[in-house]
């Protein structure tokens, strides 16, 4: 999970806690960093 927050991070040049926010409302990346449930 850190790894694929941190290629997102780096993917999109953002910082940390925009990391966070983007992966919270994105589906898409929850699964590419491997949450099996959604967090809507």
């Amino acid at each position: 999970m850190a790894l694929g927050a941190l290629i997102i991070k780096e993917k999109l040049g953002i910082s940390d806690r925009e990391t966070v926010e983007q992966i919270k409302e994105n589906p898409y990346l929850q699964y590419f960093i491997g949450l099996s449930d959604a967090i809507y």
